[in-house]
């Protein structure tokens, strides 16, 4: 037997596979239907659409009913349109020879077998899939079966309960409809005792089948809870970490900020002192005696400009000869050189002696 995967693969390379406008969410889909509902199998078959045969994907087998206590297999065929998942699957109950659609189904056309007012189908869109489909076509059947048999011979009854039981063709008779039991004088022991041990062995499979689906089901919730856990223990530990975090951002914004308020705090002490004074010159204080002679170098070489600028003026305005006016001006640029020179000359020891300190 074919492993899911690989049948659904090799479906999908069929030529008329190319008309399908999403080819990998139908393979995905249809994928997911084969690993849950193992009694379904997809293969290509001729599908009357708007009257107009297509070569159509259809899953076609049994989907388990639970109906009074026991199982059942409903035959359907579910047809994957080639817009799918844009449009809407259909699904239809095939019903064998020996079944008949229960009349005025309110789920299924007893004509053709549709599956018609499911609401999962009729609110159909993009985001639905093949296995929530199936799901709800189950649920409506579990209330109310689509299928029960054809009326038949009692032997014909007793022959289809030797083939059926929990995993045949689900067949539901209504109370009026039932066969007759056979008279007592019919039955012997040997017919008794194989009915006997037909009906135990029915029954263990029914239960033992059971027993399984419900232990897988109840494993995959537990494997979902224990993930589910292990996020909630991830999500703690990352929580903590960035209450941390957060703890240790806050007590440096709050010892940066009293940094800030004991900086402020001796600005404006400095601001409220520089007020107080009278004299302006006394504002800045050299920090030693090379800072000191650099002050007074600075003044100096600013006075001198302002001296050549007025002897300038004054010769302009004729207040002042040429000559003397050129002797005062040399004087005073020679004075200038020197006290620049000498100003050039502290600034450099003042580097020198910051590197070494550095």
């Amino acid at each position: 037997m074919q492993h899911p995967t690989t049948q659904v693969d090799t479906i999908l390379r069929h030529p008329v596979a190319q008309f399908y406008s999403n080819k990998t969410r139908v393979r995905d889909d249809i994928l997911a239907v084969t690993t849950n509902v193992k009694s379904l199998t997809p293969s290509w078959l001729n599908c009357n659409v708007n009257g107009m045969q297509e070569m159509l994907i259809v899953l076609s087998g049994t989907i388990p009913t639970y109906f009074r206590g026991a199982t059942y297999q409903t035959p359907v065929h579910v047809i994957v349109p080639y817009n799918y998942p844009m449009g809407v699957p259909s699904i239809y109950v095939k019903p064998t020879p020996t079944m008949i659609v229960q009349p005025r189904h309110r789920y299924v056309n007893q004509h053709d077998g549709r599956v018609v007012n499911l609401p999962y189908l009729n609110r159909w869109n993009v985001r639905g899939c093949l296995v929530d489909a199936i799901l709800a076509v189950q649920s409506v059947f579990n209330s109310a079966p689509p299928l029960y048999a054809k009326p038949a011979s009692t032997v014909s009854w007793a022959q289809n309960q030797g083939r059926g039981g929990s995993n045949s063709s689900f067949h539901s008779f209504p109370s009026h409809q039932r066969p007759p039991a056979r008279p007592h004088h019919q039955r012997n022991d040997s017919s008794l005792s194989q009915i006997k041990t037909m009906l135990v062995k029915q029954l263990s499979s029914s239960l033992s089948r059971d027993i399984t689906q419900r232990f897988s089901k109840l494993q995959v919730e537990i494997n979902k809870e224990f993930k589910a856990h292990a996020d909630l223990s991830r999500r703690e530990d990352a929580i903590q970490s960035g209450i941390v975090a957060l703890t240790k951002q806050k007590q440096e914004l709050r010892d940066e900020k009293q940094k800030c308020e004991r900086e402020l705090k001796e600005i404006e002490d400095k601001l409220e002192t520089l007020r107080n004074m009278d004299d302006p010159s006394k504002m800045i204080q050299p920090a030693d005696v090379w800072s000191e002679q650099v002050f007074d170098l600075v003044a100096s070489i600013n006075a001198y400009d302002d001296l050549i600028f007025s002897v300038e003026d004054a010769l302009e305005n004729g207040v002042i000869e040429l000559d003397k006016a050129l002797r005062l001006v040399r004087q005073v640029a020679r004075v200038q050189f020197m006290d620049k020179a000498l100003a050039q000359k502290v600034f450099q020891a003042q580097k020198k002696r910051r590197s070494r300190v550095g």
